[in-house]
């Protein structure tokens, strides 16, 4: 991938997490923050932003374990 393809994946990360903050249903609330930290994982992981990298490793464990929990309300 290029420089600018990984910028543009950094950006729709954050614009994906950032994004579920305003969904009401809380199911669909932690699906959006499990992509978007997965996004984001990738994108740090990629750049060797190594506490970052732990930052969004922890976040996507809490989304999954908070997906798996409201999934299905």
């Amino acid at each position: 991938m290029t420089e600018a393809m990984w910028t543009a994946l950094g950006w729709l990360g954050t614009g994906v997490f950032v994004s579920s903050f305003v969904v009401k249903h809380r199911g669909m609330l932690h699906a959006l923050g499990l992509v978007g930290s997965v996004i984001k994982l990738a994108y740090t992981y990629h750049y060797g932003l190594w506490p970052l990298v732990v930052n969004w490793i922890l976040l996507v464990v809490i989304e999954a374990v908070q997906w798996l929990r409201y999934r299905n309300e």
